[in-house]
């Protein structure tokens, strides 16, 4: 899942209370791809925030060495071929659109 928070991060929530260790992976920089370190909740939400620009950012989630995507928050073989996106516009004046 993700949201913007009210002071304009994006934050992306992932629910995996087995997991050990959660990265966010994706386009956030323009240069090379992003790996984010995720933090856990005592409950096994999985979350991180970043600031954005606008933009299409694509993204899906390491989870202990397997991937997941947003939508369908289990390991995943063909998320491999797979990623989220989120269409960020206008931050001053809107909130993001989840692609999917």
């Amino acid at each position: 899942m993700t949201r913007r928070s009210p002071s304009g991060e994006y934050e992306f929530r992932l629910r995996y209370p087995s997991a050990q260790e959660v990265f966010l992976v994706g386009d956030f920089e323009p240069s090379r791809e992003a790996q984010v370190p995720m933090a856990r909740s005592p409950e096994g939400e999985w979350t991180c925030r970043l600031n954005l620009r606008d933009g299409i950012y694509h993204f899906k989630y390491w989870v202990d060495g397997k991937w997941c995507l947003d939508e369908d928050q289990r390991a995943n073989p063909a998320a491999s071929f797979l990623s989220s996106a989120l269409v960020v516009h206008n931050q001053a004046n809107s909130s993001a659109c989840y692609v999917g």
